[in-house]
């Protein structure tokens, strides 16, 4: 069902997410290394981890939006007729879609109030941290919109061909 092809939307997603979850790693790495054989423990390494997973977590859900990959009763719902399927998708998206645009709202009025506070280790502003939030759901709405506008083209290309 999924479109083979990648977009360099996708590819650079999979380079941010891929990045993040190796720095991640490579922060607790060093966390553990300093504190179990150097004997001293880094102020900012944790911080920093739980920053980068707030990251790959928002935007990897909105990612995941275009891989299919959000938990599903697929099983179940697959066995209704098309029509209903059809309209059990159309309506999950337009929830989806929903509380996604909502989510875009409200995060970035989150992190305009949060600009001025900094992270206790690192200092950074927290509002950057919140970005997360609404970027994630911006990635989610832009995939949702792009299924269905390939759906609306598809529809009206095989439309053409039929007459």
């Amino acid at each position: 069902m999924h479109n083979s092809e990648k977009s360099v939307l996708d590819k650079a997603l999979e380079i941010l997410l891929g990045t993040v979850l190796i720095v991640m790693t490579g922060l607790v790495l060093l966390q553990i290394i300093f504190r179990y054989f150097i004997n001293m423990s880094l102020s900012w390494t944790e911080e920093s981890a739980r920053y980068l997973q707030a990251w790959m977590t928002f935007v990897g859900a909105g990612y995941a939006i275009k891989k299919g990959a959000h938990i599903a009763m697929e099983d179940v719902v697959r066995r209704l007729p098309k029509a209903v399927y059809n309209g059990f998708v159309f309506f999950a998206d337009a929830v989806v879609a929903f509380f996604s645009g909502f989510t875009v709202w409200q995060g970035f009025t989150l992190v305009s109030a949060t600009m001025r506070q900094t992270s206790p280790a690192i200092g950074i502003p927290m509002g950057l941290v919140y970005l997360a939030l609404p970027v994630g759901a911006l990635v989610a709405l832009y995939y949702i919109v792009e299924k269905y506008v390939k759906k609306i083209l598809s529809a009206k290309k095989n439309d053409s061909k039929a007459e």
